[in-house]
């Protein structure tokens, strides 16, 4: 190959070269850049076990009063249990039937305590009434979809005992949900391998203490039955159609159901009514940049509740604040120290020692738990809502 030195091309790459190198590197620059979001300072970093692809994340109050933060480990097969005021480790939940526990809720399931006899002509006669005049309580629980399993695992929250397991209904369940229903615990799991118009099954849970099948022993607790009832599916096969489905929550007071959809061409949340059919409306479209992997509702009695989405990017997570009545765009923030690649985000509204209003949790980047005070969230939320408004 013939080598040139003429003097006009060494000029032209000597102009060009730190052209073309310069708009790479804006481009790659622009590429990754950190949006400069307002913070929310971190509280602690969960400690004592070593995290193996932990997914998502549950809050709820023990029997001893002491606030608890559920991860599921998706390598690991388990369910680890953190102290929310601290971050510190307290046991796992494990069971042999888990392989890649992914979605987590921590619920309430009214419970009745029946008595029978002996006396079998009254046994069969046992009516509504009699039900509903036995003596009621919860059963707090920790209900656990599998993606490879797949299907449900209900565990007592406070024994880390199996209540139940269905495995003949799912295909490949990712995320869940849960709502009261008077005596009845209604649960929502989404589902990537169903087609568009079920790509959500419902189903209606009741529990009972069963006095019949007890040991005898007055000392021991009355065994526990769960009945679960499939209530149907529910999608959209046009403009509500999800392309990957994976956290959904319920907002009762507003009669609305939210799916967040992470297909590339979507990346927003679509607003379904409590039977299942689309309402038309979506949000997020333009500002969620990453996947809508988390969802959660914050009470404000005071400015209004509001919706916080998890936008999951791996340089940096981001919460987009909506407001919860017209679904418009409040503000976005995240954690200080940096906080990235967030799967799966919960909250508790009550009383955790040394938080003033509440704790938001959030996975990062598949391994530690972060808390963040639930009152810095308020805080600046609704000091972005009166910038808004002036």
């Amino acid at each position: 190959m013939k080598r040139t030195n003429h003097p006009t091309q060494r000029r032209k790459i000597a102009i060009w070269l730190p052209l073309i190198l310069g708009i790479g590197a804006a481009i790659y620059f622009f590429a990754n850049r950190v949006p400069n979001y307002p913070k929310i300072p971190q509280a602690w970093t969960s400690r004592g076990i070593e995290m193996a692809n932990t997914d998502s994340l549950a809050a709820y109050r023990n029997d001893d009063g002491t606030v608890i933060v559920a991860a599921t480990s998706k390598w690991k097969r388990r369910v680890d249990l953190f102290d929310a005021q601290s971050g510190t480790f307290l046991r796992s939940i494990s069971h042999e039937g888990l392989v890649r526990p992914n979605g987590i809720a921590a619920a309430y399931i009214p419970m009745q305590s029946i008595e029978t006899t002996n006396n079998d002509d009254e046994a069969l006669n046992t009516n509504e009434n009699d039900m509903n005049s036995a003596a009621e309580s919860l059963l707090q629980t920790l209900l656990v979809v599998d993606r490879d399993a797949p299907g449900l695992f209900i565990f007592n929250a406070a024994t880390g005992n199996l209540l139940s397991q269905m495995t003949d209904d799912l295909k490949n369940p990712y995320g869940i949900t849960t709502i009261q229903d008077d005596d009845a615990l209604l649960i929502f799991i989404t589902d990537v391998s169903r087609k568009p118009e079920d790509v959500v099954a419902r189903y209606r849970i009741t529990a009972q203490r069963d006095a019949a099948n007890s040991n005898g022993d007055a000392d021991s607790p009355l065994p526990i039955s769960l009945h679960i009832e499939p209530l149907g599916t529910f999608g959209d096969t046009e403009n509500g159609r999800i392309g990957k489905a994976e956290s959904i929550v319920i907002d009762g007071p507003r009669g609305r159901i939210y799916l967040c959809d992470e297909d590339r061409d979507a990346r927003n949340v679509k607003v379904f009514q409590p039977d299942g059919t689309f309402t038309g409306t979506t949000f997020g479209d333009g500002i969620i940049n990453g996947d809508p992997e988390g969802i959660v509702i914050v009470n404000d009695a005071d400015a209004g509740d509001f919706i916080l989405v998890t936008d999951q990017t791996r340089r940096i997570t981001a919460w987009h604040a909506f407001d919860a009545q017209s679904l418009e765009y409040i503000t976005s923030f995240t954690g200080d120290p940096r906080i990235a690649n967030t799967d799966g985000i919960c909250i508790y509204e009550g009383a955790i020692p040394g938080f003033d209003g509440g704790g938001l949790f959030a996975v990062h980047d598949d391994a530690e738990v972060f808390a963040y005070d639930l009152a810095d969230s308020r805080n600046l939320v609704r000091a972005a809502r009166s910038a808004n408004t002036k």
